[in-house]
This record gives C-alpha cells, structure tokens and sequence, in this order.
C-alpha cells in the first residue's frame, strides 16, 4: 500500500488532472472512490508472494512451472493491470504491471526456496 500510496497514486491523480484541455475537479466522494481503487488493488496483488510459498508447500505450484509460462504470465499481468487500475491511462497500468512482473519473479524465488524445505 506504500507503493501504491507514494507512487501510483500521484501518478494516476496527475494523469487524471490533466487529461483534456478542460479542467477536472473531483468530487469527494470520487477523489476518495479513485484513492481506495488503487490502494486495494495494490495491496491485493502484492499478496502475490506469500500465494505462491502456500501454494509451492501443498505442493501444487512448482518454480519450473512458473518459468515455463513466465510469457504467458506477463500477458495475463498486462490485463490485471488494466482491470485493477481504476481509470482508462496507461501510466497507472504500467506502474501496477511492473511491480508485479517483478514480484512475479520473487514468487519464483520464493516457491524454490519453500521447495527445498519439503
């Protein structure tokens, strides 16, 4: 939520601000309904790590498995990111799609390291 609040958020409101030649002026409730979208969506997603060490000591998900559909992976990354971020730009889905290809990579870390324990 850190990131998500120092971050993304700047972002997406400066974004926001300056779209079109006219000027936007948020209502409250809209000002607070954008700031919870992208604080619970960041915080969701970056729960990615801790899945997978669950999932890795049931055993379902596997560190090789993860590898082999890494491509597939950023391409269903890119899409959450659009869904998750709460206005139509591109810099709010980029800054939520990085940081998740990365803890995509950590949870591959992370369900190696809960693989050899077992």
């Amino acid at each position: 939520m850190f990131f998500a609040y120092f971050v993304m958020l700047p972002f997406t409101l400066k974004f926001a601000a300056g779209f079109g030649a006219v000027e936007n002026n948020f209502a409250l409730e809209e000002y607070f309904s954008l700031i919870l979208s992208v604080l619970l969506a960041a915080g969701l997603v970056f729960e990615l790590p801790m899945l997978s060490f669950f999932l890795s000591k049931i055993g379902i998900l596997k560190p090789d498995y993860m590898r082999k559909y890494r491509r597939h992976a950023i391409v269903v990354i890119m899409i959450l990111a659009a869904l998750l971020t709460p206005g139509t730009d591109p810099v709010s889905q980029i800054l939520l799609a990085i940081p998740l290809v990365l803890l995509y990579e950590i949870s591959i870390f992370v369900s190696k390291i809960s693989q050899k324990k077992t």
